[in-house]
């Protein structure tokens, strides 16, 4: 039997284990797939597991940023994954092992729910009547009185307890996400500080190399969200572009806990941590001013 541990980047637990039973598992942001991712960078249908008895194989669907097994990264053709792989998804680790066999206990005897029936007060005697009564020279025959029927509440054992199983599985979805909502409240907090003192450092770089003529402008933008640098690059005989931005620099939008770096005729390049970002610009920078 194999387990799925869910984690973020930083290896906090997002999902308590769960066993996979044989067949495919499905994972990406969809609410459709049977693990959901919630972040931007997760495609709808990401990649996909599936079990066969000891046999794992994992599959990356055709995601757009792609899936990686310890650090490699992997495409349509399935990967066998080994107890202790991590597979790594956009800001996500799925770690991977078997659970541990289960110790036969011997058999026990079936639960057996008990009803014990509660004393009934006896009823008050009713007097006597005779069965053949006489009133005013008339002889009346009177029935035998009905015998009383007292019912005992029965208990509804499996009303209470589906009603318990269903408060608790409540329960135990809104401290889920309750823990995910404080976790990625937290991750926020900690991308905004970063990010505010990796733009300190580029103040001080800008004032380091800022009159360098080979500089052709660095600039903070007003909301320091963004910082463009500009710089004669004699090996391409033309400029160089260099853009740390809290945004993707070709879709102009913001995801959270990412920062940019942009390159003249390289791809963008993602970060967690914005100060690693802008260490990134200086050895782009170094060279050119050298």
């Amino acid at each position: 039997m194999w387990q799925l541990i869910v984690k973020n980047s930083r290896g906090q637990v997002l999902r308590e284990p769960v066993s996979l039973a044989t067949g495919t598992v499905n994972i990406g942001r969809g609410l459709e797939c049977d693990i959901v991712l919630d972040s931007k960078l997760v495609s709808r249908l990401h990649a996909s597991l599936h079990v066969d008895g000891s046999q794992l194989l994992f599959r990356d669907e055709g995601s757009a940023n792609g899936s990686a097994v310890d650090g490699k990264p992997v495409g349509k053709t399935p990967t066998r994954i080994d107890a202790g792989a991590r597979i790594e998804i956009a800001d996500f680790v799925i770690e991977l092992r078997r659970a541990a066999a289960a110790t036969p206990s011997p058999p026990s005897a079936p639960d057996v729910l008990e009803m014990t029936a509660k004393p009934v007060a006896a009823a008050p005697a009713r007097p006597a009547v005779p069965a053949v009564q006489e009133v005013a020279g008339f002889r009346f025959t009177a029935p035998p009185p009905a015998a009383q029927r007292v019912e005992e509440p029965v208990p509804n054992t499996l009303a209470d307890s589906i009603t318990g199983l269903l408060d608790k599985q409540v329960r135990g979805v809104q401290a889920q996400r309750d823990r995910y909502e404080q976790n990625q409240k937290s991750e926020r907090e900690q991308f905004d500080q970063f990010w505010r003192e990796a733009i300190i450092a580029a103040r001080q770089l800008r004032d380091r190399v800022g009159k360098d003529p080979k500089v052709l402008y660095f600039v903070i933008a007003r909301d320091e969200r963004e910082v463009a640098v500009k710089v004669v690059e004699k090996s391409r005989r033309g400029h160089c572009n260099l853009i740390l931005s809290r945004k993707h620099p070709e879709k102009e939008t913001e995801i959270d806990g990412h920062a940019w770096l942009g390159i003249s005729g390289e791809d963008p390049q993602s970060f967690r941590d914005p100060r690693d970002a802008l260490a990134e610009l200086v050895r782009y920078l170094a060279p050119m001013l050298a």
